[in-house]
C-alpha cells in the first residue's frame, strides 16, 4: 500500500483493527514503582488497573513516545514501499507526541526523500483518533489520494466530541489538571464533573452532577445538543467501569433506539489522568 496509518497509543485502538488495516501504534509509557512500561500489546492492562484498588496513593505518570520510536516505525513503513504516511497524534495540547511525530520526519528525509509523513493533530485522544483512522481506511479503499484525505481528515477533527463524566477528581488533582482550590470545593459540594475536549484539544469543565445517573444522562444531552443533533457514530469508553458504560449505552439507545454504541476499555494513557471509574461519551458527527 503507497498510503500507511500510524497512530499512537492513546487511541485506544484495538490491535485487532490495526493488525488487519496494516496500522501501525507506536506506544506511550506509563511510569509507576520506578518502573516505566511501553503502552504496546505486552502491557498488562488488568494488572495496571488492579493497583488502583490496592493502593489509595497509585499515581501513575504517563510520557510521549521518542522520535526516535515514530523513525523506527517510519523506516519499516519506507522499506515495506510506502510512499506516503499519515500520522494520527493525541491532542498537540495535552501531549509531546505530536512533537516527537514531527521531529522523526527530518531525520527520516535524510535516508528516503521521497516518503512523505503528513501529520494530522486530532485534537483529541482515546477514540476520537480512531474515528480518524476508519475515515482514513474507508477513503484509502474508495481510491483517494493523499492530496483528499488529509483535507478531509483535518475537517473532520472539527467533527468530533468528547464528553467525560468523571466520579472522583482524585486523579485529576493529583496530576495536576486542576487546582486544590476547585478540588476541595468540589468534595465540599459533593459535586462530580463532567469535562470536554475544547477547540483548543484541551479538558475544560463541561458542567457539574450531583451523581452518577445524572451524569451519565447529562453527557448524552451535552452531545446531542439536547438531543437535537444526533452522530454518525457513538463510542462508550470506560476505565475499568463497564456497568456504569452499559447503563450509558442503554441512554443513548432510550434517545437513538437505531444506534450503533460501541464500549471500549480504555487502556492507561488516559486513565492514569482520569483515574476508575471514568466514562466517556465519544462521538462522530461528519
Amino acid at each position: 500500500m503507497a498510503i500507511r496509518i500510524v497512530i499512537d497509543s492513546a487511541s485506544d485502538i484495538s490491535w485487532e483493527y490495526a493488525d488487519k488495516h496494516g496500522i501501525k501504534v507506536v506506544p506511550l509509557s506509563v511510569t509507576y514503582y520506578d518502573k516505566s512500561f511501553k503502552e504496546d500489546r505486552e502491557f498488562d492492562l488488568e494488572k495496571h488497573y488492579s493497583h488502583y484498588e490496592t493502593d489509595p496513593n497509585f499515581l501513575p505518570k504517563t510520557s510521549q513516545p521518542s522520535p526516535k520510536q515514530f523513525l523506527t516505525v517510519y523506516e519499516e513503513l519506507a522499506k515495506e514501499g510506502a510512499k506516503d504516511i499519515l500520522v494520527i497524534c493525541i491532542s498537540s495540547a495535552m501531549s509531546g507526541t505530536m512533537n516527537s511525530a514531527r521531529l522523526a520526519i527530518s531525520i527520516l528525509q535524510n535516508s528516503y526523500p521521497d516518503v512523505q509523513v503528513h501529520l494530522i493533530d486530532s485534537l483529541n485522544a482515546s477514540f476520537p483518533e480512531v474515528f480518524l483512522a476508519e475515515e482514513a481506511v474507508d477513503l484509502i479503499k474508495k481510491g483517494w489520494k493523499i492530496d483528499k484525505i488529509v483535507p478531509r481528515l483535518n475537517e473532520l477533527v472539527k467533527l468530533l466530541k468528547t464528553y467525560i463524566f468523571i466520579p472522583n477528581l482524585k486523579y485529576l488533582h493529583l496530576g495536576g489538571r486542576i487546582s486544590i482550590a476547585k478540588y476541595y470545593l468540589a468534595r465540599l459540594l459533593k459535586k462530580k464533573v463532567i469535562t470536554r475536549v475544547n477547540e483548543a484539544g484541551t479538558n475544560e469543565t463541561a458542567a457539574t452532577v450531583s451523581d452518577v445517573d445524572e451524569g451519565l444522562a447529562k453527557i448524552v444531552q451535552l452531545t446531542t445538543e439536547n438531543y437535537t443533533r444526533y452522530p454518525r457514530k457513538f463510542v462508550i469508553v470506560h476505565a475499568n467501569d463497564i456497568e456504569n458504560a452499559k447503563k450509558l449505552k442503554e441512554i443513548v439507545l432510550s434517545k437513538e433506539p437505531k444506534a450503533e454504541v460501541r464500549i471500549i476499555k480504555t487502556k492507561c494513557t488516559i486513565s492514569a489522568h482520569t483515574g476508575p471509574g471514568a466514562v466517556a461519551l465519544l462521538t462522530d458527527f461528519g
